[in-house]
């Protein structure tokens, strides 16, 4: 996603470091911004938001993941949403497939 998709919408948000970065690591992490945040879903341990997306549920887990891994990382990314989780499960995924069961 570009500043082009955000800033027009007037959609407050911040990039890690540039543009298409991702915030891998806690201490990227800015709490007091009113700001769009992506991160890995590693990062996300122990952090609490209203709103939590989770993209790409459905592929889970990618080739030569672990299934059980892979389930360890979304419950600890599903699990930092203190209000709303939007996922989106579709795709041929193992936990996907579960989910949707």
């Amino acid at each position: 996603m570009t500043d082009a998709g955000l800033s027009p919408h007037d959609m407050p948000h911040t990039w890690a470091t540039t543009p298409l970065s991702v915030i891998k690591k806690s201490g990227d992490y800015k709490p007091g911004a009113d700001a769009i945040q992506v991160m890995t879903m590693k990062v996300s341990k122990g952090l609490e938001f209203n709103l939590v997306a989770l993209p790409g549920v459905g592929h889970m887990p990618a080739p030569g993941e672990d299934e059980k891994e892979a389930a360890r990382v979304f419950y600890v990314a599903a699990t930092r949403a203190t209000q709303r989780l939007v996922m989106a499960v579709g795709g041929e995924g193992q936990l996907g497939v579960r989910l949707l069961r």
